[in-house]
């Protein structure tokens, strides 16, 4: 999975790919990658590539309505 999240998820397409990214991300926040480090990267990329779905998808606008 992780190795997938290294290389993938520039951009999700899909609510499968989405589920997915957030599965991969989830280890993260138990386990702090070390700062430079490539699990490092992946994290940021994985972070970027949800925080754009959620914003095209699960706009807060109509979450907070």
């Amino acid at each position: 999975m992780i190795e997938r999240s290294r290389n993938m998820l520039d951009e999700i397409k899909s609510e499968d790919e989405y589920r997915e990214a957030l599965a991969a991300v989830r280890r993260f926040f138990d386990n702090d990658p070390a700062t430079g480090s490539a699990d490092a990267e992946a994290f940021d990329r994985l972070y970027l590539a949800i925080e754009a779905y959620e914003n095209v998808h699960y706009p807060l606008s109509e979450i907070a309505a």
